[in-house]
C-alpha cells in the first residue's frame, strides 16, 4: 500500500486534534455520501474515530481513555488508526 497522502494525512491529523480537544464536528453520519462530503469539508466525526480506536489492542485503548493518559497515545495507537484512515479514505476516492 502506498503511504498516506497529504490530504488523508490532513483529515487524520484533524481527527487527532478533535480527540484531544475533545471536539468533533458531528457525531454520526447517515450514508457513505454524507461521510465523504463531511471528511472532504475538512470536518471530523467521532463515530469514525471510536470505530478505529474500538479496533485496537486494549492496553492502547486504556492509554487513550484514561484520565492520567489524556491526550497521550501510543505510537501503536497512532499507526493503526493512521493505516486506518488511509484504508477508509482510498475506498471512498478521498485521495
Amino acid at each position: 500500500m502506498k503511504k498516506i497522502t497529504a490530504r488523508q494525512n490532513e483529515i487524520y491529523k484533524a481527527h487527532v486534534r478533535a480527540w484531544r480537544d475533545d471536539n468533533f464536528s458531528y457525531e454520526y453520519f447517515q450514508s457513505a455520501s454524507q461521510l465523504r462530503d463531511i471528511l472532504n469539508e475538512g470536518k471530523t466525526l467521532k463515530v469514525l474515530w471510536r470505530h478505529f480506536v474500538d479496533k485496537l489492542p486494549v492496553m492502547s485503548q486504556l492509554m487513550m481513555t484514561s484520565t492520567a493518559g489524556v491526550g497521550v497515545m501510543s505510537n501503536t495507537a497512532k499507526t493503526e488508526i493512521r493505516r486506518g484512515f488511509k484504508e477508509l479514505l482510498t475506498k471512498l476516492d478521498i485521495v
